[in-house]
């Protein structure tokens, strides 16, 4: 069974940013194997995206877009074609990408500080680990609520402290996803 394809629509803006490095994608194909056969999620997609580009990728429910951002991320690997950034491949676990998902993905158990903390690098020992993960959660806004667990901010807060905990990385791609606003027609 192959389902019709709405592809992904890209929108990009040029914006200089920290050292970001061209993303190639070159007749990318994705598909699942479902019961009725196979599902094809991503057709042929091309896209470059240059260093330093902020892109949104749009389109409705079901249409490829957070399976592009996986790929991007090294989380899931193409059926066919390539994904390039800065001329090499990616693989999983790629330290030159970071993803933060639809949902903030904290772990609640632990305070913001504390799940931002494990986004710090291992080399980052001591005192500075606290003075860099109090400079993030100013960054995003919450050195207020610290030392508050996920159920207990808003889900725009705990989202906050998700993208805090990406940041350290420095990645040379970083994907966003947002869940997608609902329509009223």
């Amino acid at each position: 069974m192959t389902s019709t394809l709405v592809p992904p629509r890209v929108v990009t803006a040029p914006v200089q940013v920290g050292t970001a490095n061209t993303v190639r994608i070159e007749n990318v194909e994705r598909s699942f194997a479902v019961r009725e056969g196979r599902r094809d999620v991503l057709r042929g997609v091309d896209i470059e995206l240059g260093a330093g580009e902020i892109v949104a990728v749009v389109g409705p429910s079901g249409c490829g877009k957070s399976t592009l951002l996986r790929l991007i991320g090294g989380l899931d690997a193409p059926t066919s074609g390539t994904i390039r950034l800065d001329g090499t491949g990616i693989s999983d676990t790629d330290e030159r990408t970071a993803i933060s998902f639809q949902e903030p993905r904290l772990l609640p158990w632990r305070t913001l500080a504390q799940n931002v903390e494990l986004g710090l690098p291992r080399r980052l020992r001591g005192r500075a680990r606290g003075e860099r993960v109090r400079e993030l959660l100013e960054l995003v806004g919450l050195s207020h609520a610290a030392d508050q667990r996920p159920r207990e901010v808003s889900g725009g807060m705990a989202q906050r402290a998700s993208l805090a905990r990406l940041l350290p990385a420095t990645p040379a791609c970083c994907c966003l996803m947002n869940r997608s606003a609902r329509s009223t027609h």
